[in-house]
């Protein structure tokens, strides 16, 4: 609830990898309880977020590993 609150603008970088992994566990909840289309919003979210982080920093293990 609280990352949906506050826009991704004004959240810091740490915080929006947080976002994109709780992103990635709401699709991963989804797809466990066979809701496929439901999956698909959060895992897009979630892919977006983790590939804007890893281009901000390559060298950042922690982000390019999320983006995986």
């Amino acid at each position: 609830a609280y990352f949906a609150a506050v826009p991704a603008s004004e959240l810091s970088p740490a915080e929006l990898f947080r976002r994109s992994q709780a992103l990635g566990q709401l699709g991963q909840l989804h797809l466990a309880r066979g809701q496929v289309a439901q999956a698909a919003a959060p895992f897009r979210e979630s892919l977006t977020l983790a590939r804007d982080l890893a281009a901000r920093d390559p060298a950042n293990a922690e982000w390019q590993v999320g983006l995986g």
